[in-house]
């Protein structure tokens, strides 16, 4: 029911207000074929940890230099697309902005990661979206995170749980490097004692994967709640 009324909503919104591209306000659609074209899917090459896309010419699977340094408790992370102009506004515009009509186009990129291949081989048995803080999700109005897994759950039929809560406010990560986001996020997750997780394999969700720093916290605490292996996935590989 609470899906029909959405889809009323929207139709009536459509009507009186018709809609135009989120990103060069061409009317017709919300996201134009010219801007779609626009986007840099991630394709092979790219890292089978954390997705990073390469320049050049290589025909095997691979690992970049960072991951091979830094160990991760996640296993990898899938992203649908790489953080250029188009695909950064609508983010900017999703999150900040409250421009909850994207969550449709987002989704569609999300949707996109989901076809990878290393996904296809271990699925997950649950969805865990990366939370936000009390604080932080009043202040916003929602967490983008949990509207994708929840999106995710009704494309793929796999159960979405609230497994993770943020236990500390935090700065944002934004603008700070490698070594503060590890520094910033450290004690900030922690699992909701009324959920329990039993060996599952849990892949986290989130709109965007930086340095993995936000991914590594949650999946340390999945597995130490009782995860059997945790995986991520994201619309945008920054």
């Amino acid at each position: 029911m609470a899906g029909r009324v959405k889809f009323l909503l929207r139709s009536a919104l459509d009507i009186l207000y018709p809609p135009h591209c989120e990103c060069c306000e061409k009317p017709g659609s919300l996201f134009c074929k010219q801007c779609i074209k626009r986007i840099r899917w991630v394709r092979a090459p790219y890292c089978q940890i954390c997705s990073l896309s390469v320049c050049g010419h290589i025909s095997r699977a691979f690992v970049c230099a960072n991951c091979r340094v830094r160990k991760f408790s996640f296993q990898f992370a899938v992203c649908g697309c790489e953080a250029e102009e188009v695909v950064r506004g609508l983010i900017h515009r999703f999150k900040y902005l409250g421009n909850t009509r994207l969550e449709s186009i987002l989704s569609r990129l999300l949707f996109h990661a989901w076809r990878d291949n290393r996904i296809a081989a271990s699925p997950p048995d649950v969805l865990v979206p990366v939370p936000l803080h009390p604080l932080r999700q009043r202040e916003r109005g929602f967490n983008q995170a949990a509207i994708l897994a929840e999106a995710l759950s009704q494309h793929t039929g796999i159960p979405c749980k609230s497994y993770l809560k943020r236990s500390l406010f935090t700065q944002s990560q934004t603008l700070l490097s490698r070594h503060e986001r590890r520094q910033n996020l450290r004690g900030a997750f922690a699992l909701r004692s009324h959920r329990p997780i039993v060996s599952a394999n849990v892949m986290l969700v989130d709109d965007v994967l930086t340095t993995g720093t936000t991914l590594e916290e949650c999946s340390k605490t999945l597995l130490a709640g009782g995860a059997r292996t945790v995986k991520a996935i994201t619309v945008v590989r920054a």
